[in-house]
């Protein structure tokens, strides 16, 4: 590789960085991509970020055997282009090369928010075989992803709840996105996301069970439908819901409320 590629390679990297951190195309299919790995068992299965020295640097899934480089595209009719800097067929292509003077078992995807059939038609010959091109949509919040059936499909498995159940899947998928546009998390396995997931979810103090148990109690007794899971009680009451992560103060706060209005004000 010689200097203008290093450059190049650089200056891609440094521009894919400072755009990261709002980008939320690629924070949605990141989650969806942890979600799917995770659903499939693939817990060892490393999803990483704005891959360095890569022609094809938006994401990347290793799972230690295999690397897919993905490039995402959130735009109307992208095409493959040229072989210019920063034109698609460029940035495959050289990517292919490079992939292939490492000797990595490697393949490639384009991700793009509109229709794939004419990228699929019209994909240069020398990316036939090594590369594909999956549709995900951009959608206008993340509450329409749940929504979604390819998405909940996956979600509802990897967090291990029913269908319809979805405070804890758009809680989860908040924790997820927030985990992916930190820069300090990177390079982690599917499961290290779930590990600091659950941390941020349950939190990394213990509570007080007996405050706990009646807390249940005074809620149940109340007429509140309520699901516990460890420190974090899904709530509903006739057409008001949420979820209440669970700390020693805010559950002695609460066992003072005796009248239902007062509480629901409370749990919100």
């Amino acid at each position: 590789m010689d200097e203008d590629e290093k450059l190049y390679l650089t200056n891609k990297h440094r521009g894919g960085e400072s755009g990261r951190r709002g980008n939320l195309y690629e924070a949605y299919y990141a989650v969806f991509a942890i979600f799917r790995e995770i659903a499939n068992g693939n817990d060892s299965t490393i999803v990483s970020g704005q891959v360095e020295d890569a022609y094809v640097d938006d994401l990347l899934i290793s799972d230690g055997t295999t690397n897919v480089y993905h490039q995402l595209k959130n735009k109307k009719n992208p095409s493959w282009g040229s072989m210019k800097h920063g034109e698609l067929k460029y940035d495959f292509s050289m990517q292919k090369e490079l992939c292939e003077e490492r000797a990595e078992r490697f393949s490639l995807k384009l991700v793009v928010s509109g229709r794939k059939d004419s990228l699929i038609e019209s994909m240069p010959d020398g990316l036939k075989g090594v590369t594909s091109v999956e549709s995900y949509p951009m959608l206008h919040c993340l509450n329409e992803y749940i929504y979604w059936q390819d998405f909940a499909d996956v979600a509802y498995k990897a967090v291990g709840c029913k269908p319809g159940e979805n405070n804890k899947i758009e809680v989860v998928s908040m924790i997820l996105i927030s985990l992916w546009q930190a820069d300090a998390y990177s390079n982690l396995d599917v499961k290290g996301y779930w590990t600091l997931m659950e941390d941020k979810w349950y939190g990394g103090m213990p509570i007080d069970e007996t405050l706990k148990d009646q807390l249940v109690t005074l809620l149940s007794g109340m007429g509140f439908s309520l699901k516990v899971d460890k420190n974090v009680i899904e709530w509903s009451f006739r057409h008001f819901e949420g979820t209440l992560k669970l700390n020693d103060k805010k559950m002695s706060s609460l066992l003072e409320i005796q009248d239902v209005e007062t509480m629901i004000q409370n749990l919100i």
